[in-house]
């Protein structure tokens, strides 16, 4: 793969998904992932930790290496502390036409 890949995945409070994509669209992401989650902490836990709500909105992008520091700063300095985000380095993708598109290549 020429230009490497980042998938970042991000769990926040359900409701909290429509900010992340703003910022996404901002940095030009177009394609990005939404799944619905549910926390499994234990109520004791979770009253310790002062969450109240265990549903979580859980979404996944990819954007070039050389781009994902800019957008996860710019969550980060969003969103400190409201939520949970990782990243995986790509190191292959099946298809030119698949690699085109997570980079927002217009196929």
């Amino acid at each position: 793969m020429s230009e490497s890949l980042k998938l970042i995945g991000i769990i926040v409070r359900h409701g909290r998904s429509k900010e992340i994509t703003d910022i996404l669209e901002k940095h030009n992401i177009k394609i990005h992932f939404m799944c619905q989650g549910v926390g499994t902490a234990p109520t004791q836990l979770r009253q310790l930790l002062g969450l109240d709500d265990t549903e979580k909105d859980v979404l996944f992008f990819v954007c070039p290496f050389n781009k994902s520091m800019d957008v996860i700063k710019n969550i980060e300095n969003d969103y400190y502390d409201k939520g949970i985000l990782f990243s995986i380095n790509l190191t292959s993708v099946g298809g030119q036409n698949a690699l085109n598109i997570l980079k927002g290549m217009v196929v």
